[in-house]
């Protein structure tokens, strides 16, 4: 699940990228600004998950990328860009729930092994 994170995280920064590439026009330059520093926000994700993955986890970060999606115009780009976004917080939201319920799982084994039980 990690990995298809950073795969999503390495997919959302070279799109945001190249939909930079497509904005033009009289007062652009805030969106494609805007648009830059939020790349750069999933850039920042990417090297989280990397972190997580190979240091944490000792297991080996992808290299993959999720697929693209082309946009032409600024409505396009905002509309396939947020729903990018919800897909993602779903996502982040079904890892959580994951860990949770490992995590129970953990308690569980760890008091029947040992006999002690943690919050």
């Amino acid at each position: 699940m990690l990995n298809k994170a950073l795969e999503d995280e390495h997919q959302a920064y070279v799109q945001y990228l190249s939909h930079v590439e497509a904005i033009g026009g009289l007062n652009s330059e805030p969106i494609i600004a805007r648009i830059k520093e939020i790349a750069d926000d999933e850039k920042k994700h990417a090297e989280m998950f990397r972190e997580l993955i190979g240091s944490y986890l000792s297991a080996v970060p992808s290299t993959g990328i999720s697929k693209t999606t082309v946009a032409g115009s600024i409505e396009e780009i905002l509309k396939v860009n947020l729903a990018a976004e919800k897909e993602a917080v779903d996502f982040y939201s079904k890892i959580m729930e994951k860990i949770k319920a490992e995590r129970r799982v953990f308690q569980l084994i760890f008091f029947i092994k040992f006999g002690i039980l943690y919050s």
